[in-house]
């Protein structure tokens, strides 16, 4: 994580971000991002050498700081766990941030970070569970594309929601996903064929 940002910093992410929110990130150019920042084009390159730079540094540091570590335990199915109400707080803090990246002009290299660090997640949880099989490997896809979609859903409609709230919630989703990978049967045996 890097130290603290100038207020000249914090100004061309802001207004980066305000820019992804209205059009896809490669039409964005060094020349308009510091026009509606009302900085100089030297000023920007004393901080950053492009566009990309500048995005780079803000999907780092919010991928720094996401740690979306789930504890099994029971008791979180009707009480707040505690690094998940951290990581929905941090979800919070960074609500523009991810309404821009994970919008429809958002950044897909931050997409798919977020996407294998919610699948590594997965994975570290479900250890000691059979992680092989086209059922695990079904369970870890809809499980990290819903925590995906929850997110979006969520930073668009529920912001007002308590992160303690969102963290009963996604432990309680996750639950069920994890019994379901802890008592996957192959398919035949779960479905029965028709005859």
């Amino acid at each position: 994580m890097m130290g603290k940002l100038s207020r000249t910093e914090k100004k061309i992410r802001r207004t980066l971000i305000e820019m992804i929110e209205e059009m896809p990130i490669n039409a964005i150019k060094v020349k308009d991002l510091v026009s509606r920042a009302h900085i100089g084009r030297s000023t920007f390159y004393i901080y950053y050498d492009s566009v990309y730079a500048v995005l780079q540094q803000i999907a780092d540091e919010f991928i720094d700081g996401f740690a979306p570590k789930i504890l099994l335990d029971d008791r979180y199915l009707y009480e707040p766990c505690p690094v998940l109400v951290k990581n929905a707080n941090f979800l919070k803090q960074n609500l523009d941030m991810l309404h821009a990246f994970l919008g429809p002009h958002g950044d897909s290299a931050f997409q798919a970070r977020m996407t294998a660090i919610i699948r590594e997640n997965f994975k570290a949880v479900t250890k000691g569970s059979p992680q092989s099989g086209i059922h695990y490997r079904m369970a870890q896809e809809f499980f990290v594309g819903g925590q995906q979609n929850m997110i979006r859903f969520w930073i668009s409609h529920c912001a007002d929601m308590s992160a303690e709230e969102m963290a009963i919630l996604t432990y309680r989703f996750f639950a069920k996903i994890y019994l379901y990978v802890l008592n996957s049967h192959p398919l035949n045996e779960v479905v029965p064929r028709q005859q």
